[in-house]
C-alpha cells in the first residue's frame, strides 16, 4: 500500500516538512555537560569543590562538584576580577597561610580561569600545604577550551 499523505492531521499540507523530533532542552544537556566536566576536574585532580559560573546578570552556580559541604556563597568580585584577567587566570592563596594554614574548612588554595566573556571555571582544594600550580592551570585551560564550544556562542 501507498501512503499520500503521512500526516495524522488534516491541517498539514502535505508538501509541509515534517517537524523535528522532539529534543531535551539546550539547558538541560548544557548543565549535564559541566556536571560531568566538574565531577571529572575534582577527580582528576583531588579537589574539593569545582564549578562553573556565569556573571551576567549576576552571579549564577551553572554547576558544581563538591567532595565537602558547599561554600555559603561566591564571591563576585573575586570573578569579575578573573573576567577581566589577561591570560591564564587567578591563583588562589588563603591569605592565612601566614598565620599557620587555613583553619578548618576553609579552603587553602584554587584556580580560577576565565571561559569568554560571562562564564568562569573554578577549583579548590582544602588539603594542608598544597598549591595549585602550574599542571593544575594547564589543565583547567584545556577544560576551558573545550566548554567554549558549550558556553560562547
Amino acid at each position: 500500500p501507498r501512503t499520500l499523505f503521512p500526516y495524522t492531521t488534516l491541517f498539514r499540507s502535505p508538501l509541509s516538512p515534517l517537524p523535528p523530533p522532539p529534543t531535551r532542552s539546550p539547558s538541560a544537556s548544557l548543565h549535564k555537560t559541566l556536571d560531568v566536566v566538574t565531577r571529572g576536574l575534582a577527580h582528576r585532580l583531588s579537589l574539593d569543590l569545582v564549578y562553573v559560573v556565569s556573571l551576567a546578570p549576576g552571579l549564577t552556580l551553572l554547576s558544581r562538584c563538591s567532595n565537602d559541604v558547599a561554600p555559603e556563597g561566591f564571591n563576585t568580585e573575586l570573578h569579575e576580577e578573573v573576567l577581566s584577567t589577561v591570560g591564564g587566570g587567578v591563583r588562589y592563596k588563603n591569605p592565612r597561610e601566614r598565620e599557620g594554614g587555613a583553619r578548618e574548612g576553609e579552603y587553602e588554595s584554587g584556580l580560577l580561569v576565565p571561559v569568554g566573556e560571562r562564564w568562569v571555571l573554578g577549583g579548590y582544594t582544602r588539603t594542608a600545604g598544597r598549591e595549585l600550580g602550574e599542571k593544575e592551570l594547564r589543565l583547567f585551560e584545556r577544560v576551558r577550551e573545550g566548554l567554549r564550544s558549550y558556553l560562547v556562542v
